[in-house]
């Protein structure tokens, strides 16, 4: 199994791209897949869509696909996938609470992933070996899925993991904050912190402190710290 390490030298504008507000979830979900491709695309794309996944029954919806791994439909190649994995398989797929992994770590199967069904004679057929993937899945059961494929089996690092995990996190309020309708801002700041505005409980000298420091923080993130040290800017970054 070979370790194969991602980009992330701006993955603070995958992150932007969480919180990116856009007409509808499938125009937020096409943005986002974009800014995922510079990171994760080993020149076979990058695909990802929405889903449900309660007890058994999984669906999903608004497959896309950013790159060229495949020919045709993309939701046509995520159906023949699903159709042949086992309800075990879409469990260990769709009810990890596990934000990055790849598909042969999802499935414990390591290097015999090429064993699993969706893999041998179908996925191998398009150069596919493995998918490192991440996992945005909130309580009910609905989330966002992406995955990458790779030519070669493997494994995702400890740091990888960690800096990934966090990027989810990220992606999951993006999501969260995309199906919801927001109030107006309760708070006006420019980038340096100064309050331009405030309304309720905004106006209290605790909340203005909080702010302030989180708006510091956030485009401290997005300044030089995003290319020289993404790890640090991913822990500094605040939604």
């Amino acid at each position: 199994m070979r370790k194969y390490s991602t980009t992330v030298a701006d993955v603070i504008s995958i992150i932007e791209a969480a919180y990116h507000e856009a007409p509808s979830p499938s125009q937020w979900l096409a943005h986002l897949l974009e800014a995922l491709r510079s990171a994760l695309d080993t020149g076979l794309g990058i695909c990802g869509f929405f889903y449900q996944f309660t007890g058994d029954t999984l669906s999903i919806t608004d497959a896309r696909l950013a790159g060229t791994a495949f020919t045709g439909s993309i939701q046509e190649v995520v159906d023949q996938v699903m159709e042949r994995s086992s309800p075990e398989s879409n469990r260990l797929f769709f009810a990890s609470d596990d934000g990055f992994t790849t598909a042969s770590g999802a499935l414990r199967l390591g290097d015999d992933i090429a064993r699993h069904p969706a893999f041998s004679g179908f996925l191998e057929s398009m150069g596919i070996a493995d998918c490192r993937i991440l996992r945005v899945r909130d309580v009910d059961g609905q989330g966002c899925f992406f995955a990458a494929p790779t030519p070669v089996v493997v494994e995702a690092r400890p740091k990888e993991r960690w800096l990934w995990n966090r990027v989810v996190s990220h992606i999951a309020a993006g999501l969260r904050l995309e199906r919801s309708a927001l109030p107006e801002a309760e708070a006006v700041l420019t980038p340096e912190g100064r309050l331009c505005h405030a309304d309720g409980e905004a106006k209290s000298p605790a909340w203005r402190q909080a702010l302030s420091e989180s708006v510091k923080h956030r485009e401290r993130a997005r300044g030089r710290l995003r290319k020289t040290a993404p790890a640090d800017a991913v822990n500094t970054h605040t939604a």
